[in-house]
């Protein structure tokens, strides 16, 4: 998968689906430009992706992301992780949300995901371990880190992965979008 551009990304419609988140605060964030939110990257990122794959998130929190990744493409399913149900929209037919314990989301949808978008608590930790389990199946597909410039732990974090990865904060997420590549 190449890298979108900025002006590809801040072509993307988003403003469409404003109606669908309740808090009226998250709305700005939801529709801010390429490099500033993630939200646009995310959409373009499961617009590629053939029929019938699937996409899993860690973290949902008010559900915003997995709503990008869920009508950036109506013929995936995307299941979303979250330690309690915080979402604030309306999500597709074909997205779910799953509560699970830190680190006890279920590994095989994992395994079973062309994407993976992993945006939790930012130490370092349940990342490393998604890494090490990807990798320990032989895993293939695009994993997508939010915040990798956050803080000291995840810039530790994203420099010691020794798998092909490439830097998109500058399409992504203000505070690092990290894009690995499991070929």
């Amino acid at each position: 998968m190449n890298k979108p551009t900025k002006e590809q990304l801040n072509a993307i419609r988003l403003e469409l689906f404003e109606p669908l988140i309740s808090e009226s605060w998250a709305k700005k964030y939801f529709t801010m430009e390429a490099g500033k939110e993630h939200y646009r990257l995310l959409y373009h990122l499961a617009a590629q992706l053939p029929d019938g794959k699937s996409i899993v998130e860690l973290g949902t929190f008010k559900g915003h992301s997995v709503l990008a990744l869920a009508y950036g493409n109506l013929t995936v399913n995307v299941t979303t992780f979250d330690i309690e149900n915080l979402v604030d929209c309306e999500l597709p037919a074909n997205a779910y949300f799953e509560l699970a314990t830190v680190g006890k989301f279920k590994k095989t949808a994992l395994k079973a995901a062309s994407l993976i978008f992993v945006d939790t608590f930012h130490d370092g930790t349940l990342e490393q371990a998604v890494i090490d389990y990807l990798i320990s199946v032989k895993w293939k597909g695009i994993v997508i880190f939010d915040d990798i410039h956050l803080n000291p732990e995840m810039e530790a974090f994203w420099n010691a992965i020794e798998v092909r990865k490439e830097d998109w904060t500058d399409i992504g997420h203000w505070s690092g979008t990290g894009v690995v590549f499991f070929d």
